[in-house]
């Protein structure tokens, strides 16, 4: 799903697997979810970012915190380089490991 829709990442196998680690989880009603996720004041609730490396300053990626999961709370945010490449992932978040018990909601022919 992240190479469907965002960069290629067949050859990323650690990344992709520490990236779902630290990002994904199951939820109990995944069609509400789901539409939650359609609304564009839900998408935001449940999108996050993961900072990719660059394998230059930085070897390994790491989560960057939604300011929307804590409304009315100050974060600071940490500073980025320049080139820094963000994944945005919002219903991805809960999609993958829904595939692993119903692989039809991921709708790809093969």
């Amino acid at each position: 799903i992240i190479s469907y829709r965002h960069w290629n990442m067949m050859d990323e196998t650690y990344l992709v697997n520490d990236i779902k680690k630290k990002m994904c989880h199951v939820e109990t009603d995944f069609r509400a979810a789901l539409l939650r996720c359609a609304e564009p004041s839900g998408k935001e609730s449940f999108m996050n970012r993961y900072v990719l490396p660059n394998y230059t300053t930085r070897s390994a990626g790491f989560v960057m915190e939604n300011p929307a999961t804590y409304p009315g709370q100050t974060r600071v945010m940490p500073k980025l380089e320049d080139d820094v490449q963000i994944l945005r992932l919002a219903n991805e978040r809960f999609t993958i490991p829904e595939a692993i018990f119903s692989p039809s909601v991921l709708q790809i022919e093969e």
